[in-house]
């Protein structure tokens, strides 16, 4: 996913006249916290812009509410191209999807004047997260390739026409794994987790019981045959 931040500007609708621009200090708002992204880029372009104009350029932080606070602050600055706002496709793209009532329009009450950086967002795990991925894996296997043969087993149990009932029973044995897996993962967190600070260790346990669990329904498949059932 790529985050686009621009930098736009309110501009006065009236009909434009000569004037020296800038005339007076400028503004960029941020519509976030100081220490992040578009705090960073703010200064960075106010400092840059002071030089090259001779006029004052400061960084203000309007914070609040996923940007719409400055956002909307800088749309009631009609006329006045001396305050710019840092916006990002979350202020200008996001929100209007999720405030059906913004105080604002991002269309009508902005113009674009550039766009300043792409900033690539990566989505980063744990090494440990790994393992996990890993567990899911060797389990998924083990029920695509042994599952049907349990629940075939217990359909050639079943007396004639009452198969469905008996398939229904099966669903008994599940509900208990999933208690007892319950309770042992939740040893597993506590024990790991808060007393040892180790978390990583779980993800071993996991992938031990899922390489187990594969294991055990493979001798299952090969130890129950349909000929010992029809005996």
């Amino acid at each position: 996913m790529l985050k686009i931040i621009l930098l736009a500007v309110l501009w006065s609708l009236a009909p434009a006249h000569a004037q020296t621009f800038p005339s007076r200090t400028v503004r960029i708002v941020i519509p976030f916290p100081p220490g992040g992204t578009s705090d960073i880029l703010a200064r960075t372009l106010a400092a840059k812009l002071t030089e090259e104009w001779g006029q004052q350029v400061i960084a203000e932080n309007r914070p609040g509410a996923a940007g719409n606070i400055a956002s909307e602050y800088v749309a009631k600055q009609r006329g006045d191209p001396h305050v710019l706002l840092i916006n990002t496709v979350g202020t200008h793209a996001i929100n209007p999807a999720i405030y059906p009532n913004l105080p604002f329009d991002p269309l009508k009450d902005f113009t674009l004047i550039t766009n300043l950086v792409n900033l690539p967002s990566l989505l980063i795990v744990h090494p440990s997260v790994l393992m996990a991925v890993a567990t899911l894996v060797v389990v998924a296997i083990g029920e695509i390739i042994q599952q049907p043969r349990y629940y075939d087993y217990i359909s050639r149990l079943a007396p004639p026409e009452q198969q469905g009932t008996y398939m229904g029973f099966a669903f008994l044995p599940l509900g208990i794994g999933s208690f007892i897996a319950g309770k042992f993962s939740g040893w597993l967190m506590h024990h790991y987790g808060e007393e040892m600070h180790r978390p990583q260790i779980v993800w071993w346990w996991v992938v031990g019981v899922g390489i187990a669990t594969t294991i055990l329904l493979w001798i299952y498949d090969r130890l129950v045959r349909a000929e010992t059932v029809d005996a």
